[in-house]
């Protein structure tokens, strides 16, 4: 009996993804797998809604076909920018239903790290007196975004 439990033990593990990374130019993320755990909770995510839908890291076991991301938008999932590690930063309708995640080869669901979104340059930045020695900085956001909101929000002081 004890060979019985060890074989089932072992199934168990090689079904479960290894944390594959997402790589972005700060750092690698684990995303957890919280979708594949089944202990993703959409509370979690509360935080990247805005304007009837979520704004998220996307993870995926594999890469989804060009017919499975067809499948995705239809149910409400939109991948946008592929991140190296499997992953999209998404839009996903607030009417998606989360519980079939798994169904998409979806492993797990997240808002963006804050220490992801921003190169830490722009923390330390200091105004070198000459404008021949200014930086630029460059700006990404959701496609889906309005560029005239998004134009508003960076303008606007930060408390």
């Amino acid at each position: 009996m004890p060979f019985n439990t060890a074989f089932f033990s072992f199934t168990e593990l090689a079904a479960q993804t290894t944390d594959l990374p997402v790589r972005f130019a700060t750092g690698n993320f684990i995303t957890g797998n919280n979708v594949e755990k089944q202990v993703f909770q959409k509370e979690n995510i509360l935080a990247s809604f805005y304007n009837q839908a979520y704004y998220v890291l996307v993870q995926f076991s594999k890469l989804p076909s060009a017919q499975e991301q067809i499948n995705l938008r239809n149910a409400g999932l939109n991948p946008k920018t592929y991140i190296p590690g499997n992953a999209y930063f998404a839009t996903i309708d607030k009417t998606f239903d989360f519980s079939k995640a798994d169904q998409f080869d979806i492993i797990s669901l997240n808002n963006m790290p804050v220490s992801y979104k921003l190169d830490p340059a722009v923390l330390h930045y200091k105004d070198p007196g000459n404008k021949e020695d200014h930086k630029l900085i460059a700006v990404s956001y959701y496609p889906s975004v309005n560029k005239a909101e998004a134009v508003a929000a960076m303008q606007t002081p930060v408390p």
